[in-house]
């Protein structure tokens, strides 16, 4: 998805362009030109934004999907680009970085064979961690208890204070969420009382007699009201109201009392009986009752994800990286405060040493309250591959990063950099690509006329000079009777003042001044006389000092492209 999104606003901007182009075409064919300019004016318009907003639009979407602010700044100023999954091999040469960074340039948003053309100055292949800890916490309160009998025996050895040093008994795996609370007595603690074994009846305050009734034995009854009697519809009237008549009541029979519901007429306190005592509540009749503290444990599942690199400037996006496990154990269980059950903290340090960083740190990482202590750990962690790029471009340094992840696990990569080459010295303005545009095969032309400047300026040009000769003809344009008689014509001598009419269309454009000292470079050896007409060909474009050592740089990394690479570099405008 994140691959298409990324170029639905160039298909956007093709159709634009294509529409504007036809309909300011037709307008020019009838003669229109204000018209025809008015029309190209209008659809450029929203070319221009949409080419503007296509990373703006790729980078919401990544954003949104993988929590990276992708193709733009994130808090430390650090610019991430996601690449698609099929451009995520993990390049880890110098050869291959440079290969993958030719192949991704667009998406990194750099310039054309941006590996090629750049000088590193040293690539470092590191491995950061993408950590889970999984922690189970136990939770301990200490509260006082009490209980009937003498169903606990003081030990005057137990351990007493810290009540976290009484075994945690960690449940074989981890709870889904917070256990409920489970009691235990603190056996040091533990103190036997005497107590009576009964006590006076709260309910009838030692009498023995029915509170509920006054010791009657009944109670008037609530149905007819103590009357004995009911009135009930006995028809009606001749004039329609309704007649009645009093009879006996259906509950007391016209008694007018009910038996006693609480002593059912015996007149005693149903609770005891009539004895007038109870069984004590503190020791349920045996005559003792025991105090305590009691510990209440629960245990409470917690879950940390984590990163770190020696580069903390990319730490953040660690997160977003998918690569194989490298450790998935439990790390350390305690069996009390003061017992360690297990450690295997140095075996994970094996797999990552930057796992150590996160070791010291359990308690404040599992952000514990003053009633927690930690039980166990649980450690999942991932390599991930971080390579360090340090290079120049054009006398400036830069550093870029390619983060995991693993290809293999499906993962995907992500270059970090807090700036990045957008151009060359040599980049042509605006007007100077329309020009360009429009001249191409002129110009394509004139770098053919500077190869054979150069190439003639020793009186020779030999085979890999002809190679790269061919190379630019079959690329000119030109049909097989043209390109037959300019290589004619190719293959004598120039000077500078008979090649400069064809020279005009490249006038602007310093790739021709880089060209030439890829001429002179061509054969491996640098002739005087090839370095003379090289000289006389920069003061025609007024090229000299630092510039002039910068294009001829730029020629030596440009020699390296292969053939297409090579053809694009020149020839695009």
């Amino acid at each position: 998805m994140v691959a298409i999104v990324y170029w639905i606003p160039f298909l956007i901007t093709l159709f634009f362009a294509c529409l504007g182009f036809l309909a300011s075409l037709g307008f020019v064919l009838e003669g229109s030109f204000s018209v025809a300019i008015f029309t190209a004016l209008i659809f450029i318009l929203p070319v221009v934004i949409l080419r503007i907003k296509k990373k703006t639009i790729y980078g919401w979407v990544v954003k949104r999907k993988f929590g990276l602010n992708s193709v733009g700044t994130s808090k430390s100023n650090m610019q991430t680009v996601l690449l698609p999954v099929e451009k995520g091999a993990i390049p880890l040469d110098q050869a291959g970085i440079i290969k993958f960074l030719d192949a991704n340039n667009k998406l990194i948003g750099t310039i054309e064979n941006f590996g090629s053309l750049i000088d590193i100055a040293s690539i470092k292949v590191d491995f950061g961690i993408r950590v889970t800890n999984d922690f189970l916490v136990v939770e301990r309160d200490e509260m006082a208890g009490e209980s009937a009998g003498q169903q606990y025996e003081k030990i005057a050895d137990a351990k007493k204070g810290d009540v976290f040093k009484y075994p945690y008994n960690l449940p074989e795996e981890f709870p889904k969420a917070r256990t409920k609370k489970v009691e235990s007595v603190n056996l040091s603690t533990v103190q036997t009382h005497n107590c009576a074994p009964k006590m006076q009846c709260d309910q009838c305050g030692g009498s023995g007699k029915c509170a509920v009734c006054d010791s009657r034995g009944y109670n008037r009854c609530g149905a007819c009201d103590g009357s004995g009697k009911k009135e009930v519809r006995d028809g009606k009237y001749a004039n329609g109201k309704v007649k009645y008549k009093k009879v006996a009541c259906s509950k007391c029979h016209g008694s007018m009392r009910i038996s006693c519901s609480s002593c059912n007429g015996s007149k005693k306190c149903c609770r005891c009986e009539g004895g007038g005592k109870v069984t004590c509540k503190k020791c349920n009749g045996t005559g003792l009752y025991q105090t305590y503290s009691s510990v209440h444990t629960s245990y409470e599942p917690k879950t940390r994800n984590m990163t770190y690199t020696a580069a903390s400037e990319i730490s953040h996006v660690l997160h977003a990286t998918k690569n194989n496990i490298a450790f998935d154990d439990d790390l350390i269980e305690w069996k009390s405060s003061d017992q360690i059950l297990f450690d295997k903290r140095n075996d994970a340090i094996k797999a990552n040493k930057y796992i150590g960083v996160f070791l010291d740190n359990f308690v404040a990482d599992a952000e514990l309250e003053k009633n927690q202590r930690l039980g166990r750990v649980h450690t999942t962690f991932e390599n991930v591959p971080v390579i360090t790029i340090e290079y120049f471009f054009e006398d400036k340094e830069y550093t870029i990063y390619i983060v995991g992840g693993d290809y293999a696990a499906g993962g995907r990569n992500i270059v970090c950099f807090n700036k990045i080459p957008k151009q060359h010295v040599y980049k042509l303005n605006i007007f100077s690509k329309v020009i360009s545009l429009i001249t191409k095969s002129k110009r394509k032309i004139a770098f053919l006329y500077i190869a054979s400047y150069m190439f003639n300026s020793d009186g020779l040009m030999n085979s890999q000079e002809q190679k790269l000769m061919e190379l630019l003809g079959s690329h000119s344009d030109l049909n097989d009777t043209e390109w037959l008689e300019l290589s004619e014509t190719l293959k004598n001598e120039h000077t500078l003042d008979e090649i400069s009419p064809h020279l005009r269309f490249v006038k602007n454009d310093l790739r021709a001044i880089v060209f030439a000292w890829q001429c002179v470079l061509q054969d491996k050896q640098i002739d005087e006389r090839e370095v003379l007409a090289f000289n006389n060909l920069a003061d025609f474009f007024r090229v000299d000092g630092v510039k002039l050592e910068k294009l001829k740089h730029k020629a030596e990394k440009i020699g390296k492209l292969n053939d297409a690479q090579l053809i694009k570099e020149y020839f695009n405008p």
